[in-house]
């Protein structure tokens, strides 16, 4: 434990600064950098103790060698209104289907379920792949036939209809924005 020192900026993160938005590449970028890590001392030890291990240190590794006020770089894009607008959309489209999912389980069975949270993954993934400047035309046909497939559902009547016309509306602007 150190004291906060007022006189010094906090510096919130991760010692190496993603400069993207894709929530998959968000939590699998640092197995590349441990797989490298692995292959190069030749041991499976990095993979248990993480990226901070080296051989002869402890377990965490040793951190007196990062700097006291890492330099990083915000990740801070220009994003047109329009690009905003729709990654809004998308991130509203997950919240949207997990509260679908948290009210209605019980009723679900499990192609269901899992239908529905690939429908909120997807959002959520295109959200990124829209912030990070890519096309996301393939995500918005997946989703769009997942949802036409759960059309048959008594279970999500209340909201499928909405959730179509949403997930076409999604579909119609990633081809517009292609």
């Amino acid at each position: 434990f150190a004291q906060e020192k007022q006189d010094e900026e906090i510096v919130y993160g991760l010692v190496d600064a993603p400069q993207f938005y894709d929530i998959f590449k968000l939590n699998a970028f640092y197995f590349q950098d441990i797989h490298k890590k692995a292959m190069d001392l030749k041991s499976n030890k990095a993979w248990v103790f993480g990226p901070g291990w080296f051989p002869g240190l402890p377990r965490l590794g040793d951190v007196s060698f990062l700097p006291e006020k890492p330099d990083r770089v915000k990740l801070s894009r220009k994003q047109s209104y329009r690009t905003l607008m729709i990654g809004a959309l998308n991130l509203v489209m997950s919240v949207l289907v997990l509260d679908l999912v948290s009210r209605n389980y019980r009723l679900m069975t499990t192609l269901h379920t899992v239908s529905i949270s690939m429908v909120a993954a997807l959002s959520a993934y295109e959200t990124g792949v829209i912030l990070d400047g890519g096309k996301a035309m393939i995500t918005n046909l997946i989703r769009f036939f997942l949802v036409l497939g759960l059309s048959e559902s008594a279970v999500f009547s209340e909201i499928w209809l909405v959730g179509f016309w949403f997930s076409t509306f999604l579909l119609i602007t990633s081809v517009l924005h292609s």
